[in-house]
């Protein structure tokens, strides 16, 4: 499924629609809310796959498949310590004093306290989707996430429009709390690991210390894009990132991307 998945990207892309957009829309309202049945093995390559291809969803398409996503952020994303999902599945947490040996794993970086667990990789694809499918639809926003631009119209005033919007940055503001000493940890990891890199003369010792790395700089590219993804839709007004505005962390990073992220690393500190 993923590999048909993944040569249906180039369809979309060159402007193919009918059965093949029929074909994304099933994978996001049949397969993504199972996910649980999926192995862990595949889970992460399907919604990888989704995101991709959602960049290329039609309006229409786009409007239907918003609401599985936002169910989905709720599923994944806890709205406090105590509000764990148990339908949510996650991959084996990496404790801290195992993190310099194994390093972080390049596919599910995890937070865990001592009541919730979440699944940065995933949260990263379900909301890179998220945005994607808002942008092609965004008038859909209102009803499936409570995001509009006040109007003054009665519609503004809709039962529920409130309560969803809330939901949603209950639990925004909650994984930014846990992200930031996620962000911590990593960004210690990485510092140990250059320390490393600069010590070993032994070329094969510096190929692994190197893979290592590599690793832990995808899994700090995955927290850049939650903590933009995460900071738009909890703006006021909220913003939405269209397929050009966020390099998702499974792709190559393009230089200046990477300028800009270091930029932005650098205003923090």
């Amino acid at each position: 499924m993923i590999s048909c998945l993944n040569i249906a990207q180039t369809l979309y892309s060159r402007g193919a629609e009918g059965t093949n957009a029929q074909f994304l829309e099933h994978f996001i309202t049949k397969v993504v809310p199972v996910l649980h049945l999926v192995s862990e093995k595949n889970r992460l390559l399907l919604l990888k796959a989704v995101a991709d291809a959602s960049a290329f969803a039609s309006a229409d398409m786009a409007a239907r498949a918003l609401r599985v996503v936002y169910d989905l952020i709720k599923v994944h994303v806890p709205a406090s310590d105590a509000a764990v999902s148990v339908a949510s599945p996650v991959a084996a947490p990496v404790a801290a004093s195992e993190v310099e040996t194994k390093s972080i794993p390049p596919i599910a970086p995890i937070s865990q306290t001592a009541a919730v667990k979440i699944n940065f990789s995933v949260v990263e694809c379900l909301l890179i989707t998220f945005h994607y499918l808002a942008s092609k639809a965004p008038s859909a926003l209102r009803d499936v996430a409570g995001i509009f631009t006040p109007t003054g119209q009665p519609s503004d005033f809709r039962a529920g429009l409130r309560e969803k919007r809330e939901i949603l940055t209950t639990r925004l503001e909650f994984l930014k709390t846990n992200l930031s000493g996620y962000i911590a940890q990593v960004k210690a990891v990485d510092a140990k690991l250059q320390e490393k890199l600069k010590e070993c003369k032994d070329a094969a010792e510096k190929k692994v210390q190197h893979e290592k790395r590599q690793s832990v700089q995808v899994a700090l590219a995955t927290t850049r894009n939650i903590e933009r993804l995460t900071a738009a839709l909890v703006a006021k007004p909220s913003q939405i990132l269209g397929s050009n505005a966020v390099t998702p962390s499974w792709r190559p990073r393009k230089a200046g991307a990477q300028a800009e992220a270091k930029g932005v690393d650098n205003k923090k500190r």
